[in-house]
């Protein structure tokens, strides 16, 4: 059984959609364990009223961020496999199956994610292009690790072995480089998800993201002991701050699968709840 972990806070406008993308999986032995971490809009209101067994619903009675939302899911997991979501991204309906498949045929790997599709208010963007680098190389310092948050899927003792640190804005950045040592990664050329960049992102947050990213990578780079990066990350530092600033993209992405992903997230969006 898959274990998918579903934190969301004040996804009145969105949840729906992302708790449908997963109950409309062709792989259906799954539990969805969504955590409202204390909505005050009308994201329980949604939550509450779909009315399928396999959702597990939990209620945080405060705030408390989504890394521990995240473990306090894990917690309540029974799945062998544990894939993460968000309460504002669309999953494709084979998403499930494929990923579960691709962990069972490459035993060596412990963490699975795909590419994705980008979107802002209902118009595709494109298409995301990542891989996965050496720590050893130069290109995986230029950009986060590739593995888009709410495509994750793992193996039970994946988590197990590692949780969600608390106040840290890139939580999940720096859970994969501390497994790093551990842990093998693959990502799934085929995009899996849509994801969603809202227009107006707070550049508050964006910067702080940007610092996180930037501590995390420089503690791993002296527990390796690769010190000869340290100009490069300080300079991808830099170069991120002054390009959230002027609201510059930072990813790449491709565009000339638009038309295909458009007509297919319409077809999507246009479903009845």
């Amino acid at each position: 059984m898959i274990s998918v972990i579903l934190p969301t806070f004040n996804n009145e406008k969105t949840i729906a959609k992302a708790i449908k993308s997963i109950l409309d999986q062709t792989y259906s032995d799954f539990e969805l364990i969504v955590i409202n971490d204390f909505s005050s809009d009308k994201t329980r209101e949604i939550i509450l009223s779909f009315d399928d067994p396999r959702i597990i619903y939990l209620e945080n009675d405060r705030n408390i961020g989504g890394a521990e939302s995240r473990n306090k899911g894990l917690k309540n997991a029974k799945g062998d496999f544990i894939a993460m979501m968000d309460g504002d991204d669309i999953a494709f309906d084979e998403r499930l199956k494929i990923q579960l498949n691709y962990l069972k045929n490459n035993p060596d790997i412990d963490l699975v994610a795909s590419n994705i599709v980008y979107f802002t208010n209902n118009k595709v963007s494109g298409v995301s292009e990542l891989k996965v680098h050496n720590p050893k190389k130069f290109k995986f310092y230029l950009r986060p690790l590739g593995l888009p948050h709410p495509t994750w899927m793992a193996r039970r003792n994946f988590f197990q072995n590692f949780k969600y640190r608390p106040n840290i804005a890139s939580e999940d950045f720096e859970l994969l480089l501390r497994a790093l040592e551990t842990s093998q990664y693959a990502v799934i050329e085929e995009p899996l998800l849509f994801y969603n960049v809202p227009k107006d992102a707070k550049i508050k947050y964006k910067l702080s993201l940007v610092y996180s990213m930037f501590i995390t990578r420089i503690k791993f780079i002296k527990n390796n002991k690769f010190f000869y990066f340290f100009p490069l990350v300080l300079a991808i530092f830099i170069l991120s701050s002054v390009f959230y600033l002027f609201k510059i993209k930072t990813y790449k992405i491709v565009t000339k699968f638009n038309s295909k992903y458009q007509n297919l997230f319409d077809k999507v969006m246009n479903t009845k709840n």
